[in-house]
């Protein structure tokens, strides 16, 4: 018996789908088994996780609500990684654009929300963006890995928050909980209707439409496509690339603020440390097995937030650890890269 290893040359969508779903199935059953080490059921475990982020109207509008910022950060990830400029920092650029939201709406707690919104909007994709151009400027002038810099910006980025809400805008009537003030209505976007669904989710269809446009239609789309697909052919083409490396920074870590701002304003609705709930890192497994497609960004981070959803309910009903939903984002993301191997090689046996 021999085994051949054969390189695949016409890679098929579908096939790489079925293996994307395989993956994540085999990465839940792996998950699953944890249950039996804390002395809990798996199959009820697996039924409760189901049944929780996926079984009924309230579990569909909750996971949307997660799956806001998981989507806008992917879509922020994306334009790097397009360029094969590796921004792990979106959880930092997620952070200040929560910061530049609360910044906003401390200083001006009294304009209408005409304005109010808007500006705590602008302020967020400009903090978030100028994070991103620290690495940018350290990866062009002095070499620096990005994928180092961007990773310990995420620190910096968290603690400043710690540092704010604990410190100059902690709310004096808070009885020394870390929060900014509760926004009023003139600072928060409200859900549609009669649904728990927020408003916020139109920004998502915007930028993901504009995402689409931007690398389809424009030159300097165009531009970071071919940069990432080959430097040498980016530099005969005189592409600007240092300049392009720093232009993709600031637009990812914009929009990651702008995924900043669309929590803080909505669901929490004031500046505290449960703000950062892990979306700028769960945004790399999204994109990951999206492949950088707009549908597939907005399929997985639907997916992703029903698992969060299903998670707190295990929680709640099982008494499971946080941690355990950091496991399972893990062995999806081991799983999911595990099986790239199967979309370009193909195995077969036979017989000497």
């Amino acid at each position: 018996m021999k085994i051949q290893i054969k390189k695949v040359y016409t890679q098929s969508k579908a096939r790489s789908v079925l293996l994307a779903v395989v993956a994540v199935l085999l990465a839940l059953s792996v998950s699953s088994l944890l249950l039996a080490t804390l002395g809990k059921s798996p199959l009820s475990g697996i039924v409760i996780f189901l049944k929780s982020g996926f079984g009924s109207t309230y579990a569909f509008f909750d996971s949307l609500n997660k799956a806001i910022p998981l989507f806008l950060c992917a879509i922020a990830l994306s334009i790097s990684f397009k360029m094969q400029i590796w921004n792990i920092g979106g959880e930092g650029q997620y952070a200040l654009g929560a910061i530049g939201a609360t910044f906003v709406y401390l200083y001006f707690p009294n304009l209408p929300w005409y304005f109010l919104i808007p500006l705590m909007f602008t302020s967020s994709a400009i903090l978030g963006g100028l994070f991103g151009v620290i690495p940018a400027i350290l990866k062009v002038y002095f070499d620096a890995n990005e994928i180092i810099t961007t990773l310990m910006l995420n620190y910096v980025g968290i603690l400043l928050i710690d540092y704010l809400v604990y410190g100059p805008w902690q709310d004096p009537t808070s009885l020394g909980f870390p929060m900014s003030v509760q926004f009023g209505e003139n600072g928060t976007i409200s859900t549609i209707s009669n649904t728990p669904l927020y408003k916020t989710i139109y920004i998502c269809i915007i930028l993901g439409v504009l995402y689409k446009i931007f690398f389809q239609t424009t030159k300097i789309g165009y531009e970071i496509k071919v940069s990432g697909e080959n430097e040498n052919v980016a530099r005969y083409s005189h592409i600007p690339r240092k300049k392009l490396i720093i232009f993709v920074l600031f637009l990812s870590g914009a929009i990651c603020g702008i995924a900043g701002f669309t929590e803080t304003v909505s669901t929490v609705g004031r500046l505290q440390p449960s703000v950062i709930a892990g979306y700028g890192y769960k945004a790399i497994i999204v994109a990951w097995l999206a492949r950088l497609s707009t549908i597939g960004m907005g399929i997985f981070s639907y997916f992703l937030g029903a698992m969060l959803v299903g998670v707190e309910g295990l929680q709640l009903e099982m008494q499971v650890p946080e941690a355990y939903g950091m496991i399972i984002q893990g062995m999806i993301l081991i799983f999911v890269v595990s099986f790239q191997f199967f979309e370009k090689y193909k195995i077969s046996i036979k017989k000497e």
